[in-house]
């Protein structure tokens, strides 16, 4: 004996009927305050960190600084022929050190290895020719035989590339500015610069990424503000990943009720 199909059949047509739009999983920021500060902040933060990456990327064709003991020459000669010492720009230079007074940082390790001694060390000295100091390694093993063989550094040669800081542009610098002057007589207002040769452009790199990810996190916010510019204009009411959407939801569909139980 067959058995019946329980399911009816329909013979006739469905008729047609709108189907709603598949609504939207997960959550989608779309409030547009929220957007807006996050592209602010994510743009004021991308500029901070700008020169940074700057200086990384002008550090493949650094720029000369030329001669320091030229300078003064060059000046009375002609002033326009003088590199020009912009700060925080990555440079080669030769320089001369001009006196016997060396500024240290940091202390000296209890060892007799002269280069373990300094480990860690820099000396600020000042060149010949021009108001511009010098930032060089202690432990460098040229430093450390000229200063082992001369008893100072005057004299040393300073040559290759670096980075030129102008103390009154560089945060945090000035009381590094305030200890030069005072050690080496320069008076104060007059400008003065800083070659650090110890300032390698690598250590910049996490510096570029940040700003790598800035930059996305502000085109996404750009691009959120833009869709939702959009969604208002075409008076789109497609359901958001908001909290207040969701109550909207629940309110519209409720859920089904529990059956009841068997008597």
């Amino acid at each position: 004996m067959a058995t019946e199909n329980p399911e009816p059949a329909f013979d006739e047509p469905l008729e047609d009927w709108d189907a709603p739009p598949p609504r939207r999983r997960g959550y989608t920021m779309r409030n547009p305050v929220l957007l807006v500060l996050v592209l602010a902040g994510s743009v004021f933060m991308a500029i901070k960190y700008w020169p940074r990456v700057a200086y990384l990327i002008e550090s493949r064709n650094p720029a000369d600084c030329g001669r320091i003991s030229d300078r003064p020459i060059t000046r009375m000669e002609d002033e326009a022929k003088l590199p020009p010492l912009e700060h925080d720009r990555f440079c080669t230079l030769t320089g001369v050190v001009q006196t016997f007074t060396i500024l240290a940082t940091g202390e000296a390790r209890d060892t007799p290895d002269p280069r373990k001694r300094n480990e860690g060390r820099k000396y600020y000295v000042k060149l010949d020719g021009d108001r511009v100091f010098a930032v060089i390694a202690a432990d460098r093993p040229d430093v450390v035989k000229h200063r082992e063989r001369q008893g100072s550094l005057l004299g040393f040669d300073v040559e290759g590339a670096g980075r030129m800081i102008d103390p009154d542009r560089e945060p945090g610098y000035a009381a590094t500015a305030r200890t030069l002057r005072l050690k080496f007589g320069v008076p104060e207002g007059e400008p003065m610069r800083v070659f650090d040769t110890t300032d390698t452009p690598g250590s910049r790199w996490p510096a570029a990424l940040a700003f790598g990810f800035l930059v996305i996190t502000a085109s996404l916010a750009l691009l959120g503000l833009i869709r939702l510019v959009r969604l208002r204009l075409a008076g789109d009411d497609e359901p958001d990943g908001s909290l207040e959407a969701l109550a909207r939801e629940l309110a519209d569909d409720p859920p089904p009720a529990a059956p009841a139980p068997d008597a």
